[in-house]
């Protein structure tokens, strides 16, 4: 079995570089919903990588790999880039332009010349940038300090900071001082807690402390009328899962929204 994981590692490296060429990595979008109207009111950018047999890899399969390789910085500037476009493209044909957040992962963000290079690419795309938040998770935020300077210049530059995946195991409230972010993301494994006391509890303070602090809240991984009705009745201003929508391709994402 690590003999065949080796090879189907080597493989997909091999096939990077011709797979960023060809454009057979896809961008699909998870639609983010008001709480309060059910209307799309955003969207995240997620990457799939479409191969040779026409199937879907799994991101689970390549993004640790190339988290491991060094290529995940090329990655994430591609997704960066076909958002941009997707944006520019919509504001050309006159259409409702809604922030589509875009992850980066901890290499790209260390880069040298990051901020400046992701500020040119919305520039010369002819976009603005907060019509691409960027998204980085709470244990990035938390453990490098140096995250710092990289963010206050992204917010200088017009870019929406969104903390991902709060509250899945290094979350504390202190953490939402450290950098200055417009929206928190509440990770899945706290909406699971929906349902008892304590975790409703501990979500409902979440929320309050953090639109005491000027946050919107996005829950993320929501999946039942229960969830949906609790984080309604709590405040909370968007809702991001599968009770709504799973991930879907461009087209399907634009159906999504005709209908919104």
């Amino acid at each position: 079995k690590v003999v065949e994981k080796q090879e189907r590692d080597d493989a997909m490296e091999s096939a990077f570089e011709s797979a960023i060429e060809k454009e057979d990595f896809e961008v699909w979008y998870q639609p983010k919903y008001s709480a309060k109207t059910k209307k799309i009111i955003g969207a995240e950018a997620l990457i799939r990588w479409r191969g040779k047999d026409g199937k879907l890899i799994p991101p689970g399969e390549f993004i640790p790999l190339f988290e491991k390789d060094g290529l995940i910085p090329v990655l994430d500037e591609y997704v960066f880039k076909k958002v941009c476009c997707y944006q520019k493209k919509r504001q050309s044909d006159g259409d409702e332009i809604i922030p589509i957040s875009v992850n980066l992962s901890r290499a790209s963000i260390f880069r040298k010349d990051f901020v400046k290079n992701y500020i040119g690419i919305a520039g010369r795309v002819g976009i603005e940038p907060s019509v691409v938040p960027i998204e980085i998770t709470e244990s990035m935020a938390v453990k490098s300090i140096s995250v710092k300077t990289f963010a206050e210049d992204l917010i200088r530059e017009g870019f929406s900071l969104h903390m991902d995946d709060f509250g899945s195991g290094y979350s504390s409230l202190a953490s939402l001082q450290i950098l200055r972010f417009d929206v928190i993301k509440l990770d899945k494994s706290l909406i699971d807690f929906i349902g008892t006391p304590g975790g409703e509890s501990l979500i409902r303070h979440t929320v309050a402390f953090a639109k005491e602090s000027g946050m919107s809240v996005v829950a993320e991984g929501v999946e039942t009328e229960q969830q949906l009705k609790f984080l309604q009745s709590i405040g909370c201003d968007s809702i991001q899962g599968f009770y709504f929508s799973p991930p879907v391709s461009q087209g399907e994402f634009e159906q999504l929204l005709k209908k919104c």
